[in-house]
Formats: structure tokens, C-alpha cells, sequence
């Protein structure tokens, strides 16, 4: 766990912008939230977006039981690759079966709640890395109309 000040130092180039901005803002003694998908911060504005846990129902725990004692055992291979692979889509249910196929997967339905994470409602939402297992994009629809939301696209680009 890092300060919000050590937090930049350990984070790649969204995340990095991102932890500035918030960083900046408390700098200049304007309120500022850091909403992430995991946090890596004991400050007490860092808020982790809540996530649901895997799903519990009992095939669920039984392929994930399996799969972990596959990744355990020494009998590693292609059969054993496959095996794990489809044993996730399963565990993992529509989101594990959109993965499967090459979907985005956007079920992230707290995404949605982004404004009721912060203690009060912000004048402006900055969007950083909106990818990774944890933000449905869907949900920039609903801030737009009510909220300034700059946004910065960026790509490394191959040598």
C-alpha cells in the first residue's frame, strides 16, 4: 500500500496522469477523489470501485476448485492448458463465455454508481484507463449530460 503521493511512482502512464491530476488538485485545496479498480493506497480518498466476487453457485466452486488444483499439479501441458481455459469460461459464466469469444466484457454494473462514490458531487470527471476488469464504458452516457468529462486517448505505438 502506498501514500497518494508514492501511489504515481508505481503506476504505468494512465494511472500515472491520473494519480497527478488527483495529486494536483489536493495541491491546490480542491477536493479530489481517485476512483480505481484496485486500490493500492491507504489514503482515505482512494476509492476501490466494489466488484462482485466470483459467482457463487456450486458449478462455479467446483470449476474453480478443479482449476486451481490443475495449476497446482506437476502434469503440465496442452491438455492441462485447455482443460483450466474452458474450466474459467465456465466458472467465470457470461463473463468467462464473452471473453471466450472476443467481447468486451461490460458487465461492471457499479460503474454506473461512479458519482455516489465520492463523499460529495464533483464539478468534473477525469477518465483514465477505462479498461482492465473493472469500468463498464456504457456508463459515460450518464455522466456526460451532467458533468465536463475530459477525456485523453492515448497508444504506444510499435517501433
Amino acid at each position: 500500500m502506498y501514500t497518494a503521493a508514492e501511489l504515481g511512482r508505481h503506476l504505468g502512464g494512465a494511472g500515472k496522469s491520473a494519480s497527478e491530476l488527483f495529486t494536483a488538485y489536493r495541491g491546490r485545496h480542491y477536493d479530489s477523489w481517485l476512483v480505481v479498480g484496485k486500490k493500492r493506497s491507504t489514503d482515505f480518498a482512494v476509492l476501490e470501485v466494489p466488484q462482485a466476487g466470483r459467482d457463487a453457485s456450486s458449478l462455479s466452486r467446483l470449476c474453480w476448485a478443479v482449476h486451481s488444483r490443475l495449476s497446482n499439479e506437476k502434469s503440465q501441458g496442452p491438455v492441462a492448458e485447455h482443460l483450466r481455459r474452458w474450466l474459467r469460461v465456465v466458472a467465470e459464466g457470461r463473463k468467462g463465455v464473452n471473453r471466450a469469444f472476443g467481447r468486451e466484457d461490460l458487465d461492471y454494473p457499479t460503474s454506473r454508481r461512479l458519482l455516489e462514490f465520492a463523499p460529495c458531487r464533483p464539478d468534473i470527471v477525469h477518465a483514465h484507463n477505462l479498461h482492465g476488469g473493472y469500468c463498464d464504458v456504457r456508463f459515460l452516457t450518464t455522466v456526460t449530460p451532467v458533468l465536463p468529462l475530459p477525456a485523453g486517448v492515448s497508444q504506444k505505438r510499435g517501433r
